[in-house]
C-alpha cells in the first residue's frame, strides 16, 4: 500500500474504471452519485504500484450514523489488504469525527463480502429482501 487519501474530482476516470469491473449495468449508479461523492469528500482512495486501485464511499445517513455504500478494489489487486487498509482509514476519520459505530451491508450471495465483514469484526444486525435479493446488513463498533 502507498498511499490512501480522499478522492478529487481528477480521479472520477479511475474511479469510473474500477466500477465497471463490478457493474452489471442492471444494478449501476448513476453518475450524480458519483459526483456528489466526490464533490462532498464521502470517496477514499487507495494507491498502489502508483495506480489508484480501489476505493470505499461512505455516507451519514439518518443525519448521525456512517453507512459503508460501495467498497471496490481492482480484481488485480484483491487479496492484498487494500480494502482493510480503506476500512482503516475510514474508521480512523469517523472516530476522530466522534462517530461510535459504523454500518454496512453485502449482497447474501456475496460470500467474498460476508466474510470480509466478519473478518474485520462486523457483527449481523438483520438482512432485508431488497430488489435484486437478500442484503445483509452489519454493524461495528468503533472503539
Amino acid at each position: 500500500m502507498e498511499e490512501i487519501r480522499i478522492a478529487t474530482i481528477a480521479d472520477r476516470t479511475v474511479i469510473n474504471r474500477i466500477t465497471e469491473e463490478f457493474s452489471d449495468h442492471e444494478y449501476s449508479h448513476s453518475a450524480s452519485y458519483f459526483e456528489e461523492s466526490l464533490l462532498t469528500q464521502k470517496i477514499i482512495l487507495a494507491t498502489f504500484d502508483k495506480k489508484i486501485v480501489g476505493y470505499l464511499i461512505f455516507h451519514i445517513i439518518w443525519g448521525n450514523t456512517p453507512y459503508i455504500e460501495l467498497l471496490r478494489v481492482s480484481k488485480k489487486y484483491q487479496r492484498k489488504g487494500i480494502g482493510a487498509e480503506l476500512l482503516r482509514e475510514l474508521e480512523k476519520k469517523l472516530k476522530a469525527d466522534g462517530y461510535k459505530v459504523l454500518i454496512s451491508s453485502s449482497e447474501r450471495i456475496n460470500e467474498i463480502g460476508n466474510a470480509f465483514h466478519q473478518k474485520l469484526g462486523f457483527e449481523t444486525i438483520g438482512q432485508l429482501d431488497m430488489i435484486y435479493g437478500k442484503e445483509i446488513f452489519y454493524k461495528k463498533k468503533l472503539l
